[in-house]
This record gives C-alpha cells, structure tokens and sequence, in this order.
C-alpha cells in the first residue's frame, strides 16, 4: 500500500503513517487545477505538493489525462440533479442548469477544460440518461430527442465555459485597464449600437467584457437563456406533435 511521504529535519523523505488513496491524488489535483489552473497540473508537481513519489500518482490515479478524467468526474459528481418525478420537464432542465453552473462556478479554472475534453465516466453518463429520460418523457423521440439533448447540454455547458472563461494567456497586470479604455473610446460610426448601449452590455456581454464570471458573473442573462432553451424546445415540441386530432 502507497503512503503519503513525509520530510525529516535533513530534508530526506520518511513515510508517512497514513496510506495514500485515489481519493487523496483526486482531491489534491482539485485543489491545485483550482488555486493555479488545470495548465499549472503536473504530475511531478502534484507528486511534490503531496510529499510523495510520481509512481505513487500513477499508481492510484493513470496518467496526467486520466487524472483529470477523474477530477472532472468529481465535479460532475457534484451537481445535484432534480428528481425525474414530480418535477415538470423544463422546471428540470433550469434546476440542472443553474446547479451546473453553481457547482463549475466555484471550479472557474477548470470550467473551460470540462467542455473542451470528452468526457465519459459514470457521472457523466448519470447526468446524460437523466436529460435523456426527462426529454423523452416530455415527448421528444427520434432525431427531435438526439437535438433537444444536445441543445440542452451544449447550450447549458457551453455558456458556462464562456462565462468562466480564463483570462488571456499572457496578459500582464493592466490589460483590464486598456481593454476598457479601448472600449468606451472607440469611434462612434463603427460601433454604434455597442455605444449607445455601453453601460448596459460593457463588462456583462460576451465578447464587451474584461472580467470573467466569479468576479462580474451574468445571473440575468444565464436566467434568459434557461427561459429561452426551455421555451424554444417547447415550441418545437409543439410543432413536430401538430396539433390536436380532434374526434368526429
């Protein structure tokens, strides 16, 4: 059994009396992807961090990309999903919305690697035959299922990622500075909509803003779109259904 390594006084490693588990790699590789980023994760790193040897991490947890598989799927395992009973189809699809969004908006560095990577693991599974039976039960078949669950996760996942996404690589201290100056003094005639409605979307519209979602999140435009996703699917609904066959 692997064991956590602790230092002596001369610097040499003696063993620590707690054994090392996959949960304590896991949850250690967490920590750091959520203090540095997942960029700053490496094996070596996170084997000096936790005061063991390399072969000890791949041991219990693979290799770096295995890792992060497992880390992923702890944060998945983190949602809370609705119940399938009781709870109206487009009630369900918000409340898994806004706990995804809850739970990836406390791991911000690791939101953008979470839908940039496949992911296949039991949570992840969980989470896909739960959308899959709530949209089924609503009506959805066929083709109209396969598109209305891919909807629902790529709308959902795919605004978290740009909400929480990463500062510029590379970007010294002030570009926040300049972008906004950059902003509010660029020439009226070539952005005019952007101008006469700076305060509004300045800092809160994708592609106009500076900070990312812990530190100027978009609740009301997150709300919007949960609103829209669940009325634009209802109304599709309505239009593969037709309309009501009425008895002679």
């Amino acid at each position: 059994m692997t064991s956590r390594l602790r230092l002596r006084p001369d610097g040499t490693r003696a063993p620590a009396r707690v054994p090392l588990s996959p949960d304590d790699v896991v949850d250690a590789a967490l920590a750091m992807v959520d203090r540095d980023g997942f960029d700053s994760l490496s094996m070596r790193g996170l084997a000096k961090e936790m005061g063991v040897y390399p072969t000890a991490l791949y041991w219990h947890a693979g290799n770096k990309a295995q890792l992060l598989a497992l880390v992923c799927q702890r944060v998945l395992e983190e949602i809370e999903l609705p119940p399938l009973d009781g709870t109206a189809w487009q009630d369900w699809i918000v409340a898994m919305g806004v706990d995804a969004r809850r739970v990836l908006g406390t791991h911000p560095h690791l939101a953008a690697y979470f839908v940039s990577q496949l992911q296949v693991s039991t949570s992840s599974l969980l989470l896909a035959e739960r959308t899959l039976a709530v949209l089924s039960a609503a009506g959805f078949h066929g083709n109209t299922l396969l598109f209305a669950y891919n909807n629902v996760l790529g709308s959902i996942f795919g605004w978290i990622s740009g909400e929480f996404a990463a500062d510029p690589q590379d970007a010294d201290s002030t570009w926040r500075e300049h972008f906004e100056a950059e902003l509010t003094a660029t020439d009226t005639t070539l952005v005019p909509t952007i101008r006469s409605n700076l305060p509004l979307v300045a800092n809160q519209a994708f592609m106009l803003r500076w900070s990312s979602g812990p530190a100027a999140p978009m609740n009301g435009s997150f709300d919007f779109m949960l609103r829209s996703l669940t009325l634009g699917l209802a109304a599709q609904l309505k239009a593969v259904s037709g309309p009501p066959h009425r008895s002679s």
